[in-house]
């Protein structure tokens, strides 16, 4: 039996169970966005959070060279960070936060600004030790921003699949388009692409946004992208970050807790929703004139 077909056996009731994966090398998922302020780190965390036990925790890699202190949205206070990691002090192996059971942390760098040498250093020490890692956890989160596309270049390669983050704002999805075409033009391998729209106004628009996303990648890219789902705006998301405590954690968010772990059911298990409802474009245009009558 393949992996995908065991992984799809885990798909019971809208939950999913991590399985022990030292001897199974686990998924590696890239969430990344077109632009900042979209909510892509406080997605990770929660993504992760869904899902993540205490015996099969969730492990995020925090790969943005300019920082995002992910610690704090779990409320830990990392001993290690990239910086001890890129300087020797410590093995990325052992440089794992683990305040939270469900998910362990690398954290990334706290002294900004990140000079090249140690952003390109920090890469092939995640590199040179992903492979490890992937096999020690069932499902590796590597959050990294469009700050620095040849940072983003780099983890797209090492990743299973990408997870493009994006708001219903139309400069949001239009950032996020380019994006999906500089990695598509930059790509190693044939990219594996999902959409999440979070801060969506309802389950109608965000199916709406990724139909049209994925009929200019069809169209202009050859490049089918996938829908993840939707996260509508929530204060008790944003209001976690004050908490220092992951949303889908928090007392009363039962629901929100449902579609993370819907969301993650679908990266996870490979049964990612094809978008095929979308009323038909006879004039193409890339991507404004597609989206102007979002």
């Amino acid at each position: 039996m393949d992996q995908a077909t065991s992984l799809r056996e885990l798909y019971i009731e809208n939950e999913v169970s991590l399985p022990n994966s030292y001897a199974n090398e686990g998924i590696v998922i890239l969430v990344t966005s077109g632009k900042g302020g979209v909510g892509k780190s406080l997605l990770t965390v929660n993504l992760a959070a869904s899902i993540g036990t205490a015996e099969n925790p969730v492990l995020i890699i925090d790969a943005n060279p300019r920082g995002t202190h992910l610690n704090m949205m779990i409320g830990s206070n990392p001993k290690y960070r990239m910086d001890d990691i890129v300087s020797g002090d410590v093995s990325i192996l052992d440089a794992k936060d683990t305040t939270l059971d469900g998910v362990h942390l690398i954290a990334g760098f706290e002294e900004l600004p990140v000079n090249e040498i140690r952003v390109k250093e920090s890469e092939k020490i995640v590199g040179d030790n992903l492979h490890r890692l992937s096999h020690d956890y069932s499902l590796t989160l590597i959050d990294c921003g469009a700050s620095r596309l040849e940072n983003l270049e780099w983890y797209s390669a090492y990743s299973t699949s990408i997870l493009m983050v994006t708001t219903p704002e139309i400069t949001s999805i239009t950032d996020a388009y380019a994006l999906t075409k500089y990695l598509y033009t930059k790509a190693v391998k044939d990219l594996d692409m999902h959409l999440l729209v979070n801060q969506s106004r309802s389950e109608k628009d965000s199916r709406n946004i990724a139909g049209r996303f994925n009929l200019m990648t069809n169209n202009f890219l050859n490049l089918e992208v996938s829908y993840a789902g939707h996260i509508p705006m929530s204060d008790m998301v944003s209001e976690s970050v004050a908490n220092q405590s992951p949303a889908v954690l928090q007392s009363g968010a039962d629901g929100l807790n449902r579609l993370f772990k819907k969301i993650m059911n679908r990266l996870y298990t490979g049964e990612m929703e094809k978008i095929n409802n979308v009323r038909e474009v006879t004039e193409y245009a890339e991507p404004t004139k597609i989206l102007e009558n979002l």
